[in-house]
């Protein structure tokens, strides 16, 4: 974080508006992974400001900043927000060539429609994301495991458990495969899903 301090600062001096507001930006993702919310938000509300009000026009730093806003939004149960930003985050990432920013935007509009109980859409968004991660541009078997997990939530909050889990091993396989430490804690979950699935079904 002094890091970021001491940046914000250097740019400061030069009027350097997008590294600034990027740096903002960062400093928000850093509280959202210490689950400091307010101080989240403080940090990305400053960094929309700053970019709206020099009136900039930089897809990436956007796409960041609108995926920050939404997650930060959705802890706040401001759904009209979150929905905004995440769909905003999507248009923008496709403007990028970054098939991560892509797949995560996308899990991220999935979560959305799941939180709202709109389940085709999710289930649509979800697979548009699995779409992307395996196409020709991507190079990572976490893009499509994260997909794979975007769909197996959505068949898990139908109660669509056979095929929750079918998704849910794919992931769990492509985490395992690639010793992802984002997926470790995601594996663990769906653990879970295996041992509870068919005690679930079996009562339907």
């Amino acid at each position: 974080m002094n890091k970021y301090q001491q940046a914000y600062r250097i740019f400061q001096q030069c009027d350097n508006y997008p590294q600034l507001t990027l740096i903002l930006t960062n400093i928000s993702t850093v509280y959202i992974q210490m689950e400091e919310w307010a101080e989240a938000k403080d940090y990305a509300e400053r960094a929309l400001a700053m970019y709206e009000e020099h009136g900039m026009n930089n897809p990436f730093i956007a796409t960041l900043l609108h995926t920050n806003l939404g997650e930060i939004a959705a802890k706040f149960g401001e759904q009209e927000q979150q929905k905004e930003h995440v769909e905003r985050a999507v248009l923008l990432a496709d403007r990028i060539p970054l098939v991560r920013a892509q797949v995560i935007t996308r899990m991220n509009l999935s979560s959305y429609f799941i939180d709202t109980g709109d389940y085709d859409r999710a289930l649509d968004v979800a697979k548009q994301c699995l779409v992307v991660a395996l196409g020709e541009n991507s190079q990572h078997p976490v893009n499509s495991a994260n997909c794979d997990e975007s769909i197996a939530k959505v068949y898990l909050a139908q109660g669509h458990y056979k095929e929750a889990l079918k998704y849910a091993r794919t992931a769990m396989v492509s985490y395992k495969a690639t010793m992802s430490g984002c997926g470790c804690w995601k594996s663990i979950n769906y653990w879970l899903i295996f041992m509870n699935a068919p005690v679930i079904s079996s009562k339907h």
